[in-house]
């Protein structure tokens, strides 16, 4: 039997129907990667790290897989993709950006794969869905809940609830 691990994923999207791109993104997961729990509210915020850019709709995602880590980051990078997102468009406007944030308490350092996110308690796009859906699990390697990390940021870019 193969373990099922609990993962929190964020979603983001800054071309054409933003809305749409990140239900796709929660459609396709649910066919292809496990189980969705939960979803958090659809965010709009700036572009972090970038200007002259659209702004971006986010959401986190709470779901449960069997898939272990790297395939887990594929299958995502095949819904971004047949979704219509681009190669090499980091910090670049994209139809769909599907981040891993958190599996398990699980620490991963690999060339491809950082978890839990390296930059999420910097980026409040990031952070403040994921506070949502999970206020009160610990960070792995911060020790701190989710929703105290909201308060760490030192990020100033507004996230305001779309939907």
């Amino acid at each position: 039997m193969n373990k099922k691990h609990t993962v929190y994923l964020l979603s983001g999207s800054n071309i054409g129907d933003k809305a749409s791109f990140l239900w796709f993104a929660v459609y396709q997961i649910s066919k292809r990667i496990g189980t969705i729990i939960n979803v958090s509210s659809i965010y709009e915020t700036e572009p972090w790290g970038v200007d002259n850019q659209a702004p971006y709709y986010n959401q986190a995602i709470h779901l449960k897989t069997t898939l272990p880590p790297q395939k887990l980051l594929s299958e995502l990078k095949n819904i971004e993709k047949d979704a219509g997102r681009l190669p090499n468009t980091h910090l670049q406007p994209r139809v769909l950006d599907i981040d891993i944030l958190l599996i398990d308490d699980l620490i991963i350092q690999s060339k491809n794969l950082k978890v839990p996110h390296s930059q999420l308690i910097n980026r409040n796009f990031a952070i403040i869905p994921l506070a949502e859906l999970a206020p009160n699990i610990i960070h792995p390697t911060l020790h701190l809940t989710i929703q105290e990390l909201t308060q760490k940021t030192g990020d100033s870019l507004d996230v305001k609830k779309a939907y």
